[in-house]
């Protein structure tokens, strides 16, 4: 229910920033979907690990897998599973993919210019934010394809790209800035992937890297904010991974 919640509030905030008189609107409903991989709960990113990458469960690894992240089930105390991929590591990288839809998926296209149509679809990433000292932060960014925040006006405040702040203090939903604010929850960022060519749809990959707390933030507001933090050590728990696209209602302008 949450992730079908985020999803209509971020194809709401994409069909805002287009001008009804000369685009086509997009809709992200169940009704228009052409194409859509959801990867929930976080085991099931092991199945776009890209090439090199190796997934091990925590309490069954020697040492970190290459990239610093390991699955690790939090709920075992409750007795309730709540797996996640962990990186407890500035610098570690998450890599993702491939995430492009199929050739015959009917996705949404753009032009521009006389260019050749591209391909347009979305990316959401559920996160573990809290208002605990020891969150982190992680930086999304994608190759070849390119990877853009959605355009509205409140997509910096509900949907933070590319730099997204898992410590609900920092985050910039004032919501989750809220004082009465004090919950775990799996918190979700949606972004635009656009592509040039049939090659970069195949090829789309989603980088996660994990960074300081606060890189977002000016440093001015980000040295008033990690002031009050108490804690140097750095977490980040990524818990799962949508990608879908919009029916082609036929090439729209930007």
């Amino acid at each position: 229910m949450g992730q079908m919640a985020a999803r209509f509030v971020s194809a709401r905030m994409d069909d805002a920033s287009r001008s009804s008189s000369s685009r086509r609107p997009s809709f992200a409903t169940s009704n228009c979907t052409a194409w859509e991989r959801c990867f929930s709960p976080a085991d099931q990113l092991s199945r776009v690990l890209a090439p090199g990458a190796q997934l091990v469960h925590a309490e069954s690894s020697a040492g970190q897998w290459p990239t610093g992240w390991q699955l690790v089930d939090s709920g075992v105390a409750k007795g309730i599973q709540k797996l996640g991929l962990v990186s407890d590591r500035v610098g570690d990288v998450l890599s993702l993919g491939p995430l492009g839809p199929r050739l015959d998926s009917n996705c949404s296209t753009v032009k521009r210019g006389d260019r050749k149509p591209r391909a347009v679809f979305h990316l959401e990433v559920g996160y573990r934010l809290s208002r605990r000292d020891s969150f982190g932060a992680f930086a999304l960014g994608c190759s070849p394809c390119d990877c853009r925040r959605l355009k509205s006006t409140f997509a910096k405040q509900i949907s933070p790209f590319p730099f997204v702040d898992t410590n609900a203090r920092l985050s910039p939903n004032e919501h989750y800035r809220d004082p009465d604010f004090n919950a775990t929850i799996t918190a979700m960022t949606t972004f635009r992937v656009e592509t040039t060519a049939n090659d970069q749809i195949h090829n789309c990959t989603l980088h996660i890297t994990h960074v300081s707390a606060g890189s977002g933030l000016s440093e001015r507001v980000r040295g008033a904010e990690l002031a009050k933090l108490t804690s140097n050590a750095s977490q980040v728990t990524i818990e799962s991974l949508n990608t879908w696209c919009d029916v082609d209602l036929g090439a729209s302008a930007l």
